[in-house]
């Protein structure tokens, strides 16, 4: 329970930092529900009760997916140095954290 309010606490700050760079740099993010999930790389969670071991797998690929993509995004905005160095910080916070799960399932 508190691994995940650590995801969520960050995942927040996450949204709130880019989606102030994106106005800085002009662009109008949607951060509608809907928008969101039919862009999002990440499979569809189960409403349903799960493991702790199967909530521990779900989040490490989370994690996962949400580095990779990040990753290539890192590469689209080489020639922007801060928006680039923010989303270097993200990454780098979501390998920590996909490190910590990963560890609990080992």
């Amino acid at each position: 329970h508190l691994a995940l309010d650590e995801v969520v606490a960050d995942a927040r700050t996450f949204t709130d930092e880019v989606a102030e760079r994106a106005t800085a740099v002009g662009v109008s993010p949607d951060g509608r529900s809907k928008t969101v999930s039919s862009s999002s790389a990440l499979d569809e969670v189960s409403a349903e009760f799960q493991s702790d071991d199967k909530v521990v797998l779900v989040m490490t690929e989370a994690l996962e997916a949400a580095i990779k993509r990040l990753r290539s995004n890192i590469a689209k905005v080489d020639s922007d140095p801060v928006t680039e160095d923010l989303l270097i910080g993200i990454s780098a916070r979501l390998e920590q954290l996909h490190w910590m799960w990963q560890a609990q399932s080992a």
